[in-house]
């Protein structure tokens, strides 16, 4: 998915390649990677209230 991912939002940051370069691990342990706004509230962002991109391996 990397290669499809271009642009970001500041000179720098990379954007979605640099959100699933870091996810990649955590997905390897089998942990479910949330990627959401910060200026929302931890619990919004996981009761699924405001918008959020889940990644999770099934299997």
């Amino acid at each position: 998915m990397v290669e499809y991912c271009d642009g970001a939002s500041r000179v720098g940051a990379n954007g979605a390649a640099a959100k699933l370069k870091f996810a990649k691990s955590a997905l390897k342990d089998g942990t479910t990677v949330i990627i959401a706004n910060a200026k929302n509230s931890l619990k919004e962002i996981i009761e699924g209230k405001v918008r959020r991109t889940m990644l999770r391996v099934e299997g």
